[in-house]
């Protein structure tokens, strides 16, 4: 019996060495489970229910087979330690991940409301302007008796202007149309002139030069506000762009164009309010409307204008207690063409002008007008650089004889500083006369030279029975920079007719020089 007993003892210590051995060659079947827990992480229940049940793989044990269960149950005991498999819970936290993935699905089905589109951007801006300071020195002006006005003024003084041009990108607002705007800021004036103490209290002259908006189609664009108006050689409509200050209009402007480039502007501008003087509505305003078309385009290399203007002044009731008498309305209006071209090495230009209808007079009736204007010349370039030119102008003047009529050239606004003398002497373009040449060389990309000659005359005798006023004489030098810079200076000097100023011969001299950029 104890012989036995060591058998029994061995053989329940066999026993259980092999039951040890086969909880340690457990392992590597672990990995099995793993697979079978994977796919558990599509239902997110079912992992941690599995979690529990990790122990039942002891049943599943080869070393079960042992004759004595009861003592094989310790088994599972020393399994225990294996509890690696319990390890496989990180496969159970693993599956979290994919949660935060199936969010997003959920979103996609509901995407969040589009937030509402951003108003069209009217930006990038244009930007334009220009910079110039220009001396002025005169004299002789008073001995003649010539009347002091801005380029009439005796001695010497410094100009200026900064303008800036702004405008805006064209926004779509359908059916094939866009707005958009334009701004142009402008400082100009006398420096040192506006105010005391030097230095501190010189306030410039700012205001806008133009402000307007534009709607624009195809083959149109309307303007509304303030803008600047220049046509032709600007004989009857300029921008006066020497002048410091310069001009433009206010009221409405609108464009028709073709492919071809050539237009047809219509434009209705207010010159004058009569209510700051009347108090009443339209009593007295001033109007200037017209129609000018540049129809060159259609011809071929040429330039050819035509316009029909109206200079319009509504009527001023009279006033008993300021003991006035009414002023009777009036319009005239204005006929015109324009032709200039160049062929080969001739050039040549020609403009002409009829007026008629009324004009008004103070406290009175108005006056039957009928006036007339012609303006032309001739240019030959025979070298490269070099032009001459020949000219001659003639405007009908205001007859003495003829007080109910009026039979003077209105020439409305012009920039006629360039072509009656620099110097200003002669005034405006009517009651005029003239003959003129010049000669212009441009010796090299960087220097221009000009000369220019004017034999000044009345179509009206004066006072004195004189109508050959004097002889003018304009010499230029430009200097181009580059980059839009420029130096430039002029001298002009007037030769009077002594007879027609009563004896008086003093010369008139102007000089001026500048510095301006241009972008």
């Amino acid at each position: 019996m104890n012989t036995h007993r060591p058998i029994t003892a061995l053989g329940i210590l066999a026993t259980t060495l092999l039951a040890a051995s086969a909880q340690a060659q457990t392992p590597p079947p672990a990995p099995a489970p793993a697979p079978e827990a994977a796919p558990p992480v599509a239902p997110a229940a079912p992992p941690p229910a599995a979690a529990p049940e990790a122990p039942a793989p002891a049943p599943e044990q080869p070393p079960a087979e042992a004759p004595a269960p009861a003592e094989v149950e310790p088994a599972p005991e020393v399994a225990a330690p294996a509890e690696p498999a319990p390890a496989e819970p990180p496969p159970a936290e693993l599956a979290p991940p994919p949660e935060p993935e199936a969010v997003p699905v959920a979103l996609a089905e509901e995407p969040p409301e589009e937030p509402p589109p951003a108003p069209p951007s009217v930006t990038p801006l244009t930007i334009t302007g220009s910079v110039f300071s220009r001396y002025e020195a005169r004299e002789g002006y008073e001995e003649l008796g010539i009347a002091p006005s801005r380029v009439t003024r005796e001695g010497d003084t410094f100009v200026y202007r900064a303008r800036l041009g702004i405008a805006t990108n064209p926004v779509d607002v359908g059916g094939g149309k866009s707005v958009s705007a334009m701004v142009a800021p402008q400082a100009a004036g006398t420096h040192s002139t506006q105010g005391t103490p030097e230095t501190i209290g010189d306030v410039p002259n700012v205001g806008f030069y133009e402000a307007y908006a534009r709607l624009a189609g195809s083959g149109f664009a309307l303007d509304v506000g303030r803008f600047r108006m220049d046509y032709g050689d600007a004989l009857v409509i300029g921008d006066l762009g020497w002048n410091e200050t310069a001009r433009a209009f206010q009221g409405g402007r609108v464009r028709f164009s073709g492919e071809s480039g050539f237009y047809t502007d219509i434009f209705a501008t207010l010159i004058r309010e009569g209510s700051a003087a009347t108090q009443a509505m339209f009593d007295g305003d001033q109007y200037f409307l017209g129609v000018y078309a540049g129809l060159g385009p259609l011809i071929g290399a040429l330039d050819l204008d035509v316009y029909l203007l109206s200079l319009t002044t509504a009527s001023i009731p009279g006033d008993a207690m300021a003991m006035t008498t009414d002023q009777e309305g009036s319009s005239f209006f204005t006929f015109g063409a324009r032709v200039k071209q160049t062929i080969d090495m001739f050039d040549y230009r020609l403009e002409a002008g009829l007026q008629v209808g009324t004009t008004s007079v103070p406290q009175a009736d108005a006056r039957d007008k009928l006036a007339w204007q012609v303006d032309g010349g001739i240019g030959i370039s025979p070298v490269k650089g070099l032009r001459i030119g020949l000219g001659g102008l003639a405007a009908s003047g205001d007859k003495a004889s003829s007080a109910d009529k009026d039979e003077g050239w209105n020439q409305l606004y012009p920039t006629a500083h360039k072509f009656l003398g620099l110097a200003d002497v002669f005034g405006g373009r009517t009651n005029a006369a003239s003959g003129n040449f010049d000669i212009s060389f441009k010796a090299s990309d960087a220097l221009v030279l000009k000369v220019q000659g004017h034999a000044l005359s009345r179509l009206e005798e004066n006072a004195a029975g004189e109508k050959y006023q004097g002889t003018e004489i304009d010499t230029h030098i430009i200097h181009p920079i580059g980059g839009g810079a420029a130096l430039r200076g002029m001298y002009a000097v007037f030769l009077p007719n002594k007879d027609y100023y009563a004896g008086l011969d003093d010369k008139v001299h102007f000089f001026e020089a500048q510095f301006g950029y241009n972008f």
